[in-house]
């Protein structure tokens, strides 16, 4: 978020960018969710044991991420429109 810049014409490039990715279904938060879900099962985090304190609440927070994720994709409203600099300041219609 912080490297994606356009000489500072758009403070909320990054969040125009994702919206777009996320309108025409490229990278989406769906994909990030099933990403997490995928990891956590793949290294069976939810099965260690004998974890410490730190690495205890780690453990949950891991478990619970991909659900949360959902949930906010679920909520995700995506503008119809959204003006993009390096395409001359023209709106670019979702």
């Amino acid at each position: 978020m912080v490297l994606m810049a356009d000489g500072n014409k758009n403070p909320n490039i990054f969040v125009d960018f994702s919206a777009i990715t996320q309108k025409i279904g490229v990278y989406t938060t769906w994909d990030y969710a099933n990403i997490i879900e995928h990891l956590v099962k793949l290294w069976k985090i939810e099965h260690l044991t004998g974890l410490k304190d730190g690495a205890a609440k780690a453990q949950e927070y891991l478990c619970k991420l991909a659900d949360r994720y959902k949930r906010i994709a679920d909520r995700m409203k995506v503008p119809d429109e959204i003006n993009l600099s390096w395409l001359s300041n023209r709106r670019m219609a979702l």
